[in-house]
């Protein structure tokens, strides 16, 4: 594990702290996001043109907000969406680093 991501995950785990949850992250499972990961499918190459090396928060067939990190995402839209009813994507700059991971958040 990369400093960068140990970076990030104290980052993000700072974040979820502040809202007073004790479930840090759950990754779900792709087929309980299936609208979700269905639109990013159908949506991949232009997401990757505009949206290289961003998180992408996703509901239903649409995109919510584009930001620089999961905490950033998970903050910012926290405010106007209730957790757990969003996901967040990330649009990897190397198409090899790209798994089927859509973040939800309790």
């Amino acid at each position: 594990m990369t400093v960068r991501v140990i970076a990030q995950m104290l980052e993000l785990y700072s974040v979820l702290l502040s809202f007073g949850l004790f479930h840090i992250i759950i990754e779900m499972e792709v087929n309980m996001f299936e609208v979700e990961n269905q639109f990013y499918q159908a949506n991949r190459e232009t997401l990757r043109e505009k949206y290289l090396g961003k998180r992408v928060v996703i509901v239903k067939d649409k995109v919510l907000g584009i930001y620089d990190s999961d905490a950033e995402a998970i903050k910012e839209t926290s405010k106007t969406m209730k957790l757990g009813t969003f996901c967040v994507k990330y649009i990897p700059v190397n198409p090899a680093e790209e798994h089927h991971r859509l973040l939800s958040f309790l």
